[in-house]
């Protein structure tokens, strides 16, 4: 349910398996990417993303407060007791 017809990269799950942290494409986001005629291409940055199981599936997909279109975040990873 995560996975997009664009990049979706690493991941890190919560110990619990409850939270899964992942980065993704911008490109899915309105205004996420910009577009280069001169190349014909879309310009995006990798963000990341948080999501938590419900009925046994993925759901309340959000983004995190710090993604910019200015810079790529990615290779999302938690810590052991899950505080960081």
């Amino acid at each position: 349910d995560l996975n997009s017809k664009w990049h979706d990269g690493p991941s890190s799950l919560s110990a619990d398996g409850n939270t899964i942290y992942f980065s993704s494409e911008s490109f899915k986001e309105k205004d996420g990417y910009e577009k280069d005629k001169s190349i014909n291409a879309k310009l995006g940055q990798v963000n990341l993303y948080k999501a938590t199981m419900a009925n046994g599936k993925w759901s309340n997909i959000t983004q995190l407060p710090f993604n910019s279109n200015t810079y790529s975040t990615g290779n999302p990873s938690l810590s052991k007791d899950g505080k960081t």
